[in-house]
């Protein structure tokens, strides 16, 4: 086989440096790692790094507590839903065993008087005998019945047992036996005992006669020979209207010795038996309690204290424009003042407690409530929601106004019937005045406990007590002036003073729970846009004046008293401005803006820094300050955080995000690590 020479390869042809730059060429630039800079030592760059560090821990830790917050807030969501669950439960709980008492009693008296008495049966054992009465014929049937069959597997037959009710009667008379008017030293039938009537008197089985037997033994002879002793509905009924005639009879007579003890167990007995208080007893009562009222309106309304110096220049107070005391009321002994007061004060508290049972009652069948209000004056209205009303006439006003709210009604307003759902006249003058109180009035205090809570002081109590004699008698004792000064002039002490700021407070509290209560029943727009802007203006003042006073007195006693109402504050600025629609920041005041911001920065802003809380930490170590407390300790203010999320909420829409940001950084501004001097 043989090549041809053009075919042959030969090496000395090929240039191959032609080829390994053509290949070079084709391949394109070659790729290079670079090489990593040197770490830079440069302080400022270090310091930006570490601020974005800084920034994104910052971010992290943000979120963290953000989170945190929300499932404590779910938690106390969740807490706050089972203890009202818990609550209802327990309502209706005591609601069944109040019905079970009384239809228990109601068969107990039907059997007895429809049904003939049951046969009795003699047991004997062979050793010893025993006696068992009033065992029913269908229990004796039954033990017989089991003793022939003896077929099937031995079974043990219990006998039923026979039932035992407790007799009401006795039961009330032990109750009212012991009951005690708050804050006095001796029962009321004690007192009574000490007191017998300035008249002759009957009324049904009642029977007393003048300058003989103390009222207390007429009371428990009545209550004695009552027939019904298992119909505690009728015997509260006759008691009630009982006494309340007795006290108007005495009112008629000049004499009231009696009547605020007798007013105290008129309460009482309406209190024991809710279920068991009839409508008509209502009425009646209310009836009672308005024919009274109308003569004691200078002690529900006053320029000056009821219980003023005896000696008061009759010609000087009678010629004054003014002051609203007569001049019969200036020359009243003082004794007769003392009595005055305490009749108002207890007619006031049983004006309240009708109103809680009209509510209880309440059905739509048996519209107890519309009656109340039907019966109720509006001129006790005018007496008890003005400037010059004592705190206690105020609080029982206001709770009577708190029984009257529901989806239909408040006050003399009922829309049941009506679409729309705006308010009366009457009602909107209610609101207004109700608003005044939060920021204004409540100086004046009647020192006495009221019969349904005990808040406040109780400095006057003495001077019903040293009335009653050792012995029955129609006349209270007389006292020189100088023995009632010395206790009047215990109200003007600091104590007293303390318990008459806490009950202000305590007061405004439940009127802003009162506008609570209204707001989650009725809509915002049944009141009117101003009255509603004048409400949170007087809101934001207020708040404004409480974080002053707890600034200026950290560990004083009303200190929890002012959290709990500046967090209520909170929640009704936060759900008028940002829920009802109804008022817009930018419709408040350029003052009140101003104020709400002060005040909202107050709570939403971080106060304490590190170092503030090294200390606080050292003086709990050191026992200066006690580590599980409620108490406030001066330094940390303890807002809770459903008050600092709604202050930062509404905040918010107040300034613009910059502004927010300038503010936050002015009032939580950072020391730099550098000019930390450490020791």
């Amino acid at each position: 086989m043989s090549f041809d020479s053009s075919d042959s390869f030969d090496d000395d042809d090929v240039d191959f440096d032609q080829l390994y730059s053509t290949r070079s060429q084709s391949r394109g630039p070659s790729v290079v790692a670079p090489v990593p800079p040197e770490p830079s030592t440069d302080p400022f760059v270090l310091r930006g790094e570490n601020a974005i560090l800084r920034a994104q821990l910052q971010k992290i830790s943000d979120k963290f507590e953000q989170e945190n917050r929300k499932l404590k807030q779910h938690y106390h969501v969740l807490l706050s839903e089972r203890e009202k669950r818990i609550n209802e439960l327990m309502d209706n709980v005591n609601k069944v065993k109040e019905d079970n008492e009384f239809l228990t009693s109601e068969n107990k008296n039907l059997a007895a008087k429809y049904i003939p008495a049951t046969k009795k049966r003699r047991l004997q054992d062979e050793s010893i005998e025993m006696s068992i009465s009033d065992v029913s014929v269908r229990s004796a049937g039954t033990k017989e019945t089991s003793t022939v069959t003896q077929e099937g597997p031995q079974t043990v037959a219990i006998i039923n047992q026979v039932s035992i009710f407790q007799d009401e009667k006795n039961s009330f008379i032990e109750s009212i036996s012991s009951h005690v008017i708050p804050g006095m030293n001796c029962t009321t039938l004690s007192y009574l005992s000490n007191i017998s009537s300035a008249f002759n008197y009957e009324n049904r089985d009642f029977h007393i006669s003048k300058e003989r037997e103390s009222i207390k033994t007429a009371i428990v002879d009545y209550l004695i020979r009552f027939e019904n002793k298992n119909r505690i509905d009728m015997l509260l009924s006759s008691f009630v209207e009982i006494l309340f005639d007795y006290v108007v009879q005495s009112l008629d007579r000049d004499n009231l010795f009696a009547a605020p003890f007798l007013l105290s167990l008129i309460q009482f007995s309406l209190n024991y038996r809710p279920k068991a208080v009839s409508f008509q007893l209502i009425q009646d009562s209310m009836n009672s309690v308005n024919h009274l009222l109308q003569n004691f309106s200078t002690v529900l309304k006053q320029d000056q204290p009821y219980l003023s110096n005896e000696n008061m220049d009759v010609i000087t107070t009678a010629n004054s424009a003014s002051t609203d005391l007569k001049l019969d009321v200036v020359q009243k002994s003082m004794h007769k003042k003392v009595l005055d007061v305490f009749i108002t004060v207890y007619l006031m508290d049983i004006m309240e407690t009708l109103s809680k049972l009209s509510t209880y009652l309440d059905t739509p069948n048996n519209p107890t409530l519309t009656e109340y209000w039907s019966h109720f004056p509006k001129s006790l209205l005018l007496h008890c929601l003005s400037l010059k009303t004592p705190i206690g006439f105020v609080f029982n006003l206001v709770e009577i106004l708190a029984s009257s709210i529901t989806k239909d009604r408040f006050a003399y307003t009922d829309n049941s019937k009506s679409k729309k759902h705006t308010l009366t006249k009457e009602s909107t003058d209610i609101l207004t005045n109700l608003i005044i109180f939060i920021t204004q009035g409540l100086e004046q205090d009647m020192c006495i406990y009221s019969l349904n809570r005990n808040i406040g002081s109780n400095a006057y109590a003495p001077l019903l007590d040293i009335l009653v004699p050792d012995h029955a008698s129609p006349k209270p004792i007389s006292h020189s002036w100088d023995e009632y000064r010395q206790i009047l002039e215990t109200s003007s002490s600091i104590g007293h003073q303390n318990k008459h700021e806490t009950a202000v407070l305590k007061l405004r509290i439940r009127i802003l729970q009162l506008f609570e209560a209204y707001f989650s029943q009725r809509a915002a727009s049944s009141i009117r846009k101003e009255i509603i802007t004048h409400f949170v203006s007087s809101m934001v003042t207020q708040l404004g004046f409480e974080q002053e006073l707890i600034y200026r007195a950290p560990r004083a006693n009303t200190v929890s008293c002012r959290l709990q109402l500046i967090s209520l504050i909170m929640r009704l600025v936060h759900f008028i401005l940002l829920s009802s629609g109804q008022v817009a920041i930018s419709d408040l005041p350029g003052t009140t803006l101003r104020e709400l911001v002060i005040a909202l920065l107050r709570i939403s802003a971080d106060s304490l820094k590190p170092l503030a809380l090294e200390t606080i930490r050292q003086w709990r170590e050191q026992g200066h300050v006690p580590e599980v407390s409620t108490s406030p300790n001066g330094v940390e203010i303890n807002y809770d955080d459903w008050t600092i999320d709604m202050a930062r909420d509404v905040i918010g829409q107040c300034i613009t995000g910059d502004e927010a940001d300038a503010l936050h950084y002015s009032i939580n501004y950072d020391i730099p690590d550098d000019d930390i001097m450490l020791e």
